[in-house]
């Protein structure tokens, strides 16, 4: 991987750190690679990125326009393009990696969600689709009454979100993501999981808060080696809970699934 790789563990991420760190690792100096971030928001990391690999070929979809428009400014200069979904459905992107984190549970409809993807991944390409839990599992610290009305908006918007898509607002739309609904899904939209694991343990999730910056990029490279070993050896199916039976998913609040179209696996 090129050695600037390693100043990305900054993030204080485990699942973008890993995932982002297996997409470098397949990079060759001389060979261009399509990227395609599919709910970019502002651009996050990618600027830095790009600076360091300019044979990334790099699209982004945002649809919330004030985002769309600060990713466009902060990716000018690079070989980027940032879309919104009109611009999307007319493009061909032939994607070599598709990255989505922590979008789909606020993704309304998810089967047109998956369905796009597929058109703009390649027929050899990965699709890395991270879906967070954090949202739906508010605490209720009843010694912190100045966190009350936080939690408690949470909580309501978490009931009332579903409700108001069903006539029409979707903006704000946020659903947690049932594991057997979601796998359901990508097996009937023509996807192929080749892996999953669960990250971000949220003891550590806390932990790296408290750190000064310059230690932050270790801690979370031990973070990403800790959450392999622990997917790797400790993984095991229980009692279905916050919609999923791993019993990682009770501490890691994080599921990303590596998928390939499934032709791509039934031809190998």
């Amino acid at each position: 991987m090129h050695a600037a790789g390693q100043a990305y563990y900054w993030w204080g991420n485990a699942a973008k750190s890993q995932v982002i760190a297996q997409i470098l690792a397949h990079i060759r100096d001389d060979t261009p690679c399509r990227i395609f971030d599919y709910g970019c928001g502002d651009g996050g990391y990618w600027p830095q990125i790009l600076q360091d690999y300019p044979q990334i070929q790099w699209w982004g979809f945002e649809p919330q326009t004030q985002r769309r428009q600060r990713a466009q400014k902060r990716l000018a200069g690079f070989a980027a393009q940032v879309l919104g979904w009109e611009e999307l459905q007319s493009m061909h992107i032939n994607a070599d990696f598709i990255v989505s984190f922590s979008v789909l549970e606020h993704v309304y409809n998810r089967r047109q969600y998956l369905e796009m993807a597929q058109q703009q991944l390649a027929p050899q390409g990965v699709f890395y689709l991270n879906y967070d839990d954090g949202h739906f599992r508010p605490l209720l610290d009843l010694s912190q009454p100045q966190t009350w009305f936080s939690t408690l908006k949470l909580a309501l918007h978490n009931w009332s979100a579903p409700w108001l898509a069903r006539v029409g607002y979707i903006a704000p739309f946020q659903e947690r993501v049932m594991q057997a609904e979601i796998d359901r899904l990508l097996q009937e939209s023509g996807w192929q999981i080749r892996q999953v694991f669960y990250s971000n343990l949220e003891c550590l999730k806390s932990l790296i808060k408290t750190l000064p910056d310059d230690e932050k990029s270790a801690f979370t490279q031990v973070w990403v080696e800790l959450e392999t070993t622990l997917n790797r050896q400790f993984a095991h199916p229980g009692a279905v809970q916050f919609g999923d039976a791993s019993n990682l998913w009770r501490v890691m609040p994080s599921r990303t699934l590596v998928l390939t179209h499934a032709q791509t696996i039934n031809s190998a």
